[in-house]
């Protein structure tokens, strides 16, 4: 769905977070900005934007650990935005990708490896993943290993409605959530903006 060209200004899913806040008693959005690391230009743009925007960092990119960092000193939330292998048949994979046809070890050592690509990560979200957030035993293998590397949140994008990664997630004692919004289904400013609207009214 995304291209990995492709302006960040759409590149953008918003996890919408369902509880209120016990202090200001309103709800409470958190904006996740996806598949930084490729564009340099259009990386720093992301930075510079105002609030509190998380940014989702592809590891293996050539200017995803430069972006991470520039990303935290503007005080950005870093999340890794880690490669699942998605249902395609003609998918080639990408810097870090998690596949199913890995053993337990090569799994694990994907995911530090990936982890180790982007400095500063709060937290994990999914890159594609519509084959692999469906099966149990690799999705607990991911929610195990986020787990053993402590204070790591987990956020499914939530590409399939198969996905049975954040009941997994939530099991193993993650602190997690799921994205209920993707604010850029298409290109045209108009959608995004009605995608922006409907983030609010559900989020009231």
């Amino acid at each position: 769905m995304f291209n990995r060209f492709a302006s960040y200004a759409l590149v953008v899913i918003a996890a919408l977070l369902m509880h209120t806040s016990a202090q200001a008693e309103r709800p409470v959005i958190a904006i996740i900005i996806d598949d930084i690391g490729y564009e340099l230009a259009a990386g720093k743009r992301v930075v510079a934007l105002p609030g509190p925007v998380a940014c989702a960092v592809l590891p293996g990119t050539p200017r995803g650990r430069f972006l991470a960092e520039a990303a935290y000193s503007a005080g950005k939330e870093v999340l890794l935005h880690l490669p699942l292998q998605p249902v395609s048949n003609n998918y080639r994979g990408e810097p870090g990708s998690m596949l199913l046809d890995m053993s337990r070890a090569q799994f694990a050592e994907a995911f530090t490896a990936n982890l180790d690509a982007v400095p500063h990560v709060a937290g994990i979200n999914t890159h594609r993943g519509s084959l692999l957030t469906r099966h149990p035993g690799h999705m607990r293998w991911l929610m195990e290993e986020i787990a053993a590397h402590g204070n790591l949140f987990f956020v499914d994008s939530f590409t399939t409605h198969e996905s049975v990664a954040l009941p997994i997630a939530l099991d193993v004692g993650l602190p997690a959530t799921k994205r209920d919004v993707f604010l850029d289904p298409d290109d045209d400013p108009q959608t995004v903006e009605r995608e922006f609207r409907r983030l609010k009214d559900r989020a009231q």
